[in-house]
């Protein structure tokens, strides 16, 4: 039996196009969830669109549209970027899906049931942007910390969640082993958050006429923080299927850093209140900037992930996402280090490891793969034993540059083997020169299996030029990386050059030169 693998990304507010910064946080998942699959998990990896907030609701009413017909429209866009970019969800669930709305009225009101809600007076600082209320020590310079705008002061009668009567138990929580946040920076932040004391927050807002219904006053709806949040549990069938507890928890939430209070302290707040369990992890990533600056319409330097996939390629724009940065830290995205790295990596590393050995045993073996005993000490066999098992390590504790550069120092070893061995210099001795040629095949199908969660089409590719059928990275495993795997006497077929270096002025640049 396998084990379950549940994994969930932030859902976006439908309001605009998807940019790099959202696209970054799919792809790192989907990476998490093909590794988990390749470790033999069964994955279910969720993402949706936030749609009952005030935002969404007003871009409606600017296009002249029905509110749920904006919204039906807007979350065909995104999954149409998420197909394009061929990740691997499980689910989609938008917050007007009936379906959720069952499940955030049964949670709020099992809350509700059990002690933790409270009907009073609310005022506070509201920034509309990100619909959220704020105290005055959050703000910079007066604004919103994220959105750097105005915040407005509301008062309003609300119902309440009894935040502050779970102090002690987040604080045991944020001390706990293996840390329930990472990196170790955000957990510090929340660690902070909690060391300033928590007060009590609103459930609720008056009825606008969009919204779920507080289910023991429709004249209120449930405050779109709490809405959100509670998609992790309808996703995979809470309030409206058996068997979702087979799901859930969440193995972790991969959310961004400006979320942090709301999935480390809230969520985790009502799940107890709920006498729910606890998602496992929060894994909070950092931001992408275009040539320094922060993502800006105005600016004109927002990424468009389709364009960057159209232009680089899906694998290159994949590989960088993953390899340019330590996942948690913030990226800053330039045309010419996605260029660079392509070229270096894809190119010049591993599309010439491949072109290189498959033109040898073209050569030197009539396209066949030569048989020949590889022993453990052989500097490529025993590389690749510790990079499967190091790769194992980096991809479970979502070190996935590491992970990615573990693959990488196997091919350039091999790059290195070649020039070392000299195959073309044996022709007089074929068992050597098999020896040296099966361990590079061998090498390049351990790689290929190893980079598949990342590349979509090189690592079939690699597949289909040693002379092996693609479709068996639907379902290989990491076990299926050992040593020996590719039979002797495989007829290779080779192709065109897997990854062509990219020449910098036949390629437009994605962010327009400042």
């Amino acid at each position: 039996m396998e084990d379950k693998y549940y994994l969930t990304v932030a859902i976006d507010y439908t309001n605009g196009e998807p940019h790099l910064g959202h696209a970054y946080e799919k792809v790192a998942a989907d990476v998490v969830a093909r590794a988990q699959r390749l470790m033999g998990r069964r994955v279910f990896y969720s993402m949706g669109a936030d749609e009952h907030s005030h935002n969404v609701m007003k871009a409606a009413q600017e296009q002249g549209l029905p509110v749920q017909e904006y919204c039906d429209r807007m979350a065909a866009l995104w999954k149409g970027t998420w197909d394009e970019l061929k990740l691997s969800y499980t689910h989609f669930m938008q917050t007007s899906d009936p379906r959720h709305e069952k499940a955030v009225q049964d949670l709020v009101q099992r809350i509700y049931d059990r002690g933790y809600v409270y009907r009073g007076i609310y005022r506070g600082l509201y920034c509309r942007s990100c619909e959220a209320f704020y105290s005055e020590r959050d703000l910079v310079d007066g604004l919103c910390p994220w959105h750097l705008k105005p915040v407005e002061v509301v008062e309003e009668e609300n119902y309440f969640f009894k935040l502050s009567a779970f102090q002690k138990p987040l604080e045991e929580l944020m001390n706990r082993q293996p840390p329930f946040v990472e990196p170790d920076i955000r957990l510090h932040e929340v660690q902070k958050m909690l060391e300033e004391g928590l007060e009590d927050i609103s459930l609720s807002r008056p009825h606008t006429g969009w919204g779920v219904p507080v289910p023991w006053d429709p004249t209120h709806t449930v405050y779109v923080w709490f809405d959100a949040l509670i998609t992790y549990l309808s996703a995979v069938g809470y309030g409206w299927r058996e068997g979702w507890e087979a799901i859930w928890p969440a193995d972790v939430h991969i959310i961004g850093k400006d979320i942090l209070r709301f999935h480390c302290i809230i969520w985790p707040a009502m799940l107890m209140a709920a006498d729910l369990p606890l998602p496992r992890k929060v894994f909070a990533h950092g931001f992408w900037y275009a040539n320094g600056q922060r993502f800006s319409k105005t600016l004109g330097n927002v990424v468009d992930p389709k364009i960057l996939a159209q232009r680089y390629g899906l694998d290159a724009m994949r590989h960088y996402l993953i390899a340019e940065i330590e996942f948690g830290a913030d990226g800053n995205f330039t045309d010419e280090s996605i260029l660079k790295r392509t070229n270096s990596d894809l190119a010049n590393d591993l599309g010439n490891l491949l072109n290189r050995t498959v033109s040898m045993l073209d050569r030197y073996f009539g396209g066949k793969v030569p048989a020949a005993e590889v022993g453990p000490d052989h500097p490529l066999r025993s590389l690749a034993d510790r990079v499967v098992e190091d790769y194992r390590s980096h991809m479970e504790a979502f070190r996935l540059r590491q992970g990615v550069e573990a693959v990488f120092s196997l091919v350039k070893r091999a790059n290195k083997y070649i020039d070392e061995s000299q195959p073309w210099a044996k022709t007089d001795d074929p068992g050597a020169q098999g020896l040296i040629l099966y361990a590079l095949a061998e090498t390049l199908r351990i790689v290929a299996i190893l980079l598949s969660p990342i590349l979509l089409q090189g690592a079939p590719g690699i597949f289909h030029q040693l002379g092996l059928d693609p479709a068996l990275l639907e379902t290989v495993r990491l076990e299926d990386a050992r040593w020996g795997g590719l039979p002797p006497g495989t007829a290779i077929r080779k192709g065109a050059p897997l990854y062509p270096r990219l020449d910098p002025k036949q390629v437009e640049p994605v962010v327009p030169p400042r």
